[in-house]
């Protein structure tokens, strides 16, 4: 089986694979581990008051706790008003269906470049939440790799991997923007709903190219700032992202009482995408149209975007003010 090869964040040395405690063997920098999820990360990573304290309570429930219990626990404290706990609830039973159907788009706008992996060792899933997407990539690699932001979502993907009687999935705490693993380790990486979460989107893509080898492939999507037709979703009010950056706050606030910037969301362009697909990949990449069937779509709305999507001047023009948008890139 494929080996998966740590760097030190600090440092970039390599490091063993960490299943207690342990320190970087060059620098001597301590990485906590959580129930075999190891913590590679700095500040960025550090759990707020709130989060450390469901951390401890997912940590004591887990041996006698369901998937459906933790989850419970997770959103009693996730969601900032009833009607956005309604969403997230929606959003947490639905994951691991959309895990598995995302994974099953990005395939298909993959083979549809006309690029493939060399082979399927090692893919990384990446914000992987609670492991909807790592069900999909186990069938389909040797090794697997979650990464997430959220300690607490990564134990109840734990949990979701335990269930699921999978062996060849490895977590890790850490963050997008500095991927603690070793250059060229990766055949395949996707981003499941997370690039409107990375405020510095050159920056992580730049370390998912690096952690690619040659010919490896990203994929993720990205829930575009111009949208004509959709509420933003972690808000659930329109035309959010048609305001400058700097109203956008004040602007939820005042409609609904929620703080924007708790949402970690930063939503890109079809502008702002292309310039990080372009700054990292070169011209390996390509912006493609979703499929509506793995939002829940169905019936003439799948068979019209497909139909766009096969038509390069009209896809990049209707990518301007579409939904979301897929991000394609390979390595050279």
């Amino acid at each position: 089986m494929s080996v998966i090869l740590y760097a030190c964040p600090a440092c970039r040395a390599a490091m063993p694979v960490l299943n207690e405690p342990d320190a970087c063997p060059v620098c001597g920098r301590a990485f906590a581990v959580t129930l075999g999820i190891p913590s590679l990360g700095g500040s960025e990573i550090e759990p707020e008051p709130q989060e450390r304290e469901l951390i401890a309570r997912l940590v004591a429930m887990y041996p006698t706790a369901t998937i459906e219990e933790m989850s419970a626990a997770r959103l009693a404290i996730g969601a900032t008003n009833e009607d956005r706990r309604t969403v997230y609830n929606q959003y947490h039973r639905t994951l691991r269906e959309r895990g598995p159907a995302f994974y099953r788009m990005f395939q298909e706008r993959v083979r549809q470049q006309g690029w493939s992996t060399a082979e399927r060792c090692v893919a990384l899933d990446i914000g992987c939440g609670i492991g909807g997407g790592l069900l999909a990539l186990a069938q389909d690699y040797e090794r697997v790799v979650g990464l997430d932001i959220s300690l607490s979502s990564l134990l109840i993907a734990r949990k979701v991997v335990e269930q699921a009687g999978l062996t060849n999935v490895q977590l890790v705490h850490a963050s997008a923007h500095q991927l603690p693993f070793a250059a060229e380790m990766f055949d395949f990486a996707m981003a499941i709903n997370v690039l409107e979460h990375v405020f510095t989107p050159a920056q992580m893509l730049g370390e998912v190219r690096r952690t690619l080898k040659p010919q490896g492939v990203f994929t993720g999507d990205s829930r575009n700032r111009f949208d004509l037709f959709f509420k933003e979703p972690h808000v659930g009010l329109r035309w959010v992202g048609m305001l400058p950056r700097r109203w956008m706050e004040t602007y939820v606030r005042w409609r609904i009482g929620v703080d924007y910037a708790a949402t970690h969301t930063y939503l890109l362009s079809y502008g702002d995408l292309s310039r990080a697909l372009r700054a990292t990949f070169g011209t390996r990449y390509c912006i493609t149209l979703p499929e509506a069937a793995a939002y829940g779509a169905t019936g003439a709305a799948g068979a019209v975007a497909e139909k766009v999507n096969r038509m390069k001047p009209l896809r990049v023009l209707t990518a301007r003010i579409a939904p979301s948008h897929i991000a394609v890139a390979q390595r050279s």
